[in-house]
């Protein structure tokens, strides 16, 4: 075990994985199969349970014979404009380009590896399980086939088709996941349509009939297996996945099972979009990335299904809701904040949303800058012509699908002139690791912990139990300034049952202080943490004779003033993840208070230096003419 002494000598996501990964003796071991028994959904925890108990008395089970017709291609245009959208968007994918088919080199999350016969298992296995999942979604052969390596894609194909037929796969081979097979159905229906439509492409209808007929057939294959496998024991993402391989199938391939498989997909998302959209458009795992993944996935369907009224009626109202929502939260460069479980390069990206969503007559209608803050679902978000920023004031997962949700309440990230400034660490990976733990962790965001403690009890890469409450949410104006507060009691277990948080923007500039109330100030410690994008400087200036550290921050050509207030104040080397697989080391600012009073700090571009004055009770700033107190603000 380390002690706490040693584990504050250790880089910060080796500090979150000694967190995570402390002894655990019996007791906790209850409390964390009822904390699971509690805030999980126990229909779908016997269902887990039931696969599991298959897979381990059936381990060698095959997938076996499946039924076909062979299946022939739909005519249908908007099928084909998707995919060519889908199919330009990921040619210049930064990790797929570096895939060399000619002589199976496979890249995926930033990681290439030489497979010599194309799927050596013992290889295969040697990578992560997202890393097997990637190889499998054949996503990759779409931006093989946007930069012209279509005999590469095909020679690939004719051999995954003899390796991976269903009479030689087991059941439990990644091959056959329904996950997989959702996201690798779709993009096999891509690379047919594409090639179909533009002879010049090499179209497998001239120079490879044989091919296009297996990957039908097998396509039909996959999708009947697929409906008899659903993701009903996940739930969630990976439900609704499953439901628009089967419904998007419907709509382009021409098979007697077709209507079966769009019956099953609006039967399903009958039931689950009402659950899974929130009432302000948010996908309810709280994941901008996941969010983004089924809002693409229901524009697709709608474009695919135009003829399948059923399927639009249901799919066609969340649509816009969804795409309002998405408009709302993006940073001034047009994508969305890393929040929770989100990374760049992993879900379709905005500018493809966009791009099916005209083509669909829709629009995401990016908000004009003015300086104004808007209070939306559990976010606060502000925008002006110089700044943007968006505060994580919600729940901090789905009550009972937690696994993408991180210990972020009260998180923040801000742009200036464009540019990110202050950033959420993204997330690397979904392995149980040093990485994982430190994306998850409380440490690895920009909020104020309890003697370095997660606010929420997880552990293992996607579990989580208790969780914080938040309450006691205010909004409002004055003099100009924007202000948000909340509450949460993710601490109460320790003695301390509140921490607040209020924070304010202006067009320039910004603050962010934190209160505590705790029952035990003498064994506490706040701990706060600011997390900066690498293109930031962070340059610490000479010592005042104050309670006050100041930086100066840059970034290019503009220049912030940043003003801590704490007893301690220190910078680290600490991780910036855009994308799975992607990181960059970034500084970060973390700064402590032993008495429990308050702390925090103000980012500006003032000429007059701020004035920041403590008490007990409250906190009184002065700029300028602005003279106000955190009690005045949120009477």
């Amino acid at each position: 075990m380390v002690n706490s002494i040693e584990q504050k000598k250790l880089p910060i996501d080796q500090r979150a994985l000694a967190i995570a990964r402390r002894p655990v003796d019996l007791k906790t071991k209850i409390n964390r199969l009822s904390q699971v028994l509690r805030h999980y959904d126990s229909i779908q925890i016997l269902r887990r349970g039931s696969n599991l108990l298959a897979r381990k008395f059936q381990p060698g089970k095959r997938v076996g014979k499946i039924a076909s017709d062979g299946g022939q291609l739909k005519e249908n245009s908007l099928a084909n404009s998707v995919a060519d959208y889908v199919i330009k968007m990921l040619g210049d994918h930064p990790s797929h380009q570096q895939c060399d088919l000619s002589v199976n080199e496979f890249s995926m999350l930033n990681d290439s590896v030489s497979i010599p016969n194309g799927f050596d298992t013992d290889i295969l296995n040697q990578k992560s399980h997202l890393w097997r999942f990637q190889f499998h979604y054949h996503e990759f052969l779409l931006t093989q086939a946007a930069n012209g390596n279509w005999d590469d894609v095909n020679s690939f194909l004719n051999s995954w088709l003899v390796h991976y037929s269903p009479e030689k796969v087991k059941y439990s081979d990644d091959a056959w996941h329904p996950y997989c097979i959702s996201r690798r159905l779709v993009a096999w229906i891509w690379l047919i349509r594409q090639s179909h439509s533009d002879p010049a492409l090499g179209s497998w209808s001239d120079s490879d009939s044989n091919l296009l007929n297996q990957m039908l057939d097998s396509s039909v294959q996959q999708a009947n297996f697929l409906s008899l496998n659903l993701e009903r024991d996940l739930g969630g993402n990976h439900l609704l996945e499953n439901v628009t391989a089967l419904a998007i199938a419907s709509g382009t391939i021409d098979s007697v099972h077709a209507k079966q498989w769009s019956k099953i997909a609006a039967d399903i998302l009958a039931v689950e979009l009402p659950r899974q959209v929130l009432l302000h458009g948010e996908h309810f795992e709280l994941s901008p990335m996941y969010h983004c993944q089924i809002l693409s996935n229901l524009l697709r369907i709608e474009a695919c299904c135009q003829q399948d009224q059923a399927l639009l009626d249901i799919v066609s109202p969340v649509i816009d809701p969804m795409l309002k929502f998405l408009s709302s939260i993006l940073h001034p460069d047009g994508e969305i904040p890393l929040l929770s479980d989100s990374g760049f390069l992993e879900a379709p990206s905005v500018q493809e949303i966009d791009s099916v969503a005209k083509l669909n007559e829709r629009s995401l209608d990016l908000p004009l800058a003015k300086s104004d803050m808007i209070s939306l679902g559990g976010y606060q978000i502000f925008r002006s012509d110089t700044m943007f920023g968006i505060c994580d004031f919600g729940s901090i997962a789905a009550p009972k699908l937690p696994a993408h949700g991180h210990c972020d309440a009260t998180n923040l990230e801000i742009s200036i002139e464009g540019n990110r400034w202050i950033v959420d660490s993204g997330n690397f990976n979904y392995d149980d690791d040093a990485m994982r733990h430190y994306c998850r962790s409380s440490i690895g965001h920009n909020v104020v912990t309890v003697n370095d403690e997660n606010q929420a009890n997880v552990w293992s890469k996607f579990r989580m139990g208790d969780r914080p409450k938040i309450f006691g949410h205010q909004q409002g104006v004055r003099d100009q300034w924007h202000w948000a507060t909340v509450s949460h009691n993710g601490y109460r277990k320790i003695g301390v049952p509140k921490l607040s948080r209020l924070v304010a923007f202006q067009d320039r500039s910004a603050f962010c202080f934190d209160q505590a109330v705790s029952s035990k100030p003498d064994k506490c410690d706040l701990i706060g943490y600011l997390h900066f994008h690498p293109n930031v400087t962070v340059t610490r200036e000479p010592d005042m004779p104050d309670e006050i550290v100041r930086f100066r921050l840059s970034h290019g050509s503009t220049v912030r003033n940043l003003m801590v207030y704490a007893d301690g104040v220190s910078t680290e080397q600490g991780w910036y993840c855009s994308g799975f697989g992607y990181r960059e080391i970034a500084t970060i600012i973390r700064y402590t208070r032993a008495d429990f009073g308050h702390l925090g700090w103000m980012l500006h571009d003032f000429r007059d230096t701020p004035e920041i004055q403590f008490s007990p009770e409250s906190i009184q700033i002065r700029i300028g003419d602005l003279n106000v107190s955190w009690t005045e603000l949120t009477k």
